[in-house]
């Protein structure tokens, strides 16, 4: 009778030989995936979405000028978000198999876990407000008080709410990392500085609101960190070794 011998964290590979679980490998294509449409869409639409101190008339113009693209992006955007669901759970199952999570009763995973499923909340709820803004009707109609207030929760949901989460689900990772060798330290270091930047540079959106300002880069700094932390430990899952067995 054979038995299957429990995976010590020594034995976790940073690059591999053979084929990785199949639901691994998927998670590791869903991270890849997830990245080149953020990204894309990211800078095509977000960028230059109104902001806080952008007037009623702004606003108009602006869902008046891109209620197409708005619409597209709404549509397309918790389909982006399941990809870093399932992400998630590759990264989870990663973080659980470490003496450290263990150790923890899996709190460090479920932290981690946890900040996920709140980013991806939380964007449901910010594209839900862009959507109904992206109606011609609607922006045509609504009073210029209730406009303002719509873009300013949307705001704040974008680079406030979804920056916390992204601290939960980052921050937690960077512990596990750091401790163990699940990882290479590098990407763990990648997971902190997107951990600490990305609520730092929120600020920007409570502060001076200029997106070409200082604060404003911090949060870039975060965006970017956590954009190279997902599509390398993607990479690491489509390259990792099955769990060895006896």
């Amino acid at each position: 009778m054979t038995d299957v011998e429990p995976r010590k964290e020594s034995e976790t590979p940073r690059s591999g030989v053979g084929r990785p679980p199949t639901w691994l490998r998927l998670a590791g294509i869903a991270g890849i995936v997830h990245v080149v449409l953020f990204v894309g869409l990211g800078a095509a639409i977000a960028s230059q979405a109104p902001l806080l101190n952008d007037s009623p008339d702004e606003i108009r113009d602006w869902f008046a000028d891109n209620g197409t693209a708005v619409s597209l992006f709404t549509w397309l955007g918790p389909a982006v978000g399941i990809l870093l669901l399932v992400f998630g759970v590759g990264l989870r199952h990663l973080l659980a198999s470490t003496d450290v999570d263990r150790a923890a009763d899996g709190l460090w995973s479920r932290l981690s876990w946890t900040g996920v499923v709140v980013q991806f909340a939380a964007s449901l709820v910010g594209l839900g407000i862009w959507g109904v803004l992206a109606q011609e009707s609607v922006i045509e109609e609504i009073a210029d008080g209730t406009l303002l207030a719509f873009s300013a929760f949307d705001s704040i949901v974008f680079f406030v709410c979804m920056a916390w989460a992204s601290t939960l689900f980052l921050g937690a990772a960077a512990v596990v990392i750091f401790r163990s060798t699940v990882l290479p330290t590098w990407t763990g270091v990648l997971a902190a500085v997107a951990a600490l930047a990305t609520p730092v540079g929120g600020l920007w959106i409570l502060t001076d609101g200029d997106p070409a300002g200082p604060v404003a880069g911090i949060s870039l700094i975060g965006g970017l960190a956590t954009m190279v932390f997902v599509l390398a430990t993607s990479v690491i899952m489509l390259r990792q070794r099955p769990t060895p067995t006896t």
